[in-house]
């Protein structure tokens, strides 16, 4: 499962909040971001029992941070071209992007 939450972090804690970020296994994107919400963090995790043991550990230890908003992704069935089975493993199956003129399209 893959979970992106938009939150918001006051300019003098994105330092530090990256760095605590930084230590999580889960996590698979950081990026800062304009508007509302200054930070976008992207993460895997195993359940949804492992996704709310992450907001809580993200609340506990990071109380200046702010969850604007959350988007959960409960089954990818490809990733980066590998077809991927019920439990996110490869299947072997290798989707070959499409060429249209010079530029590559996505599957």
């Amino acid at each position: 499962m893959h979970c992106t939450w938009l939150a918001r972090v006051p300019e003098e804690a994105k330092e530090r909040t990256v760095a605590a970020l930084a230590t999580l296994p889960e996590l698979r994107l950081c990026v800062s971001t304009t508007g509302e919400s200054n930070l976008l963090v992207s993460v895997w995790a195993r359940s949804p029992s492992d996704l709310l043991r992450l907001e809580r550990l993200l609340g506990d230890r990071l109380p200046w941070l702010s969850l604007v908003d959350s988007v959960v992704m409960l089954r990818t069935l490809k990733r980066f071209g590998w077809v991927i089975d019920a439990r996110g493993r490869s299947t072997g199956e290798v989707v070959e992007p499409v060429i249209i003129g010079d530029e590559p399209a996505s599957a």
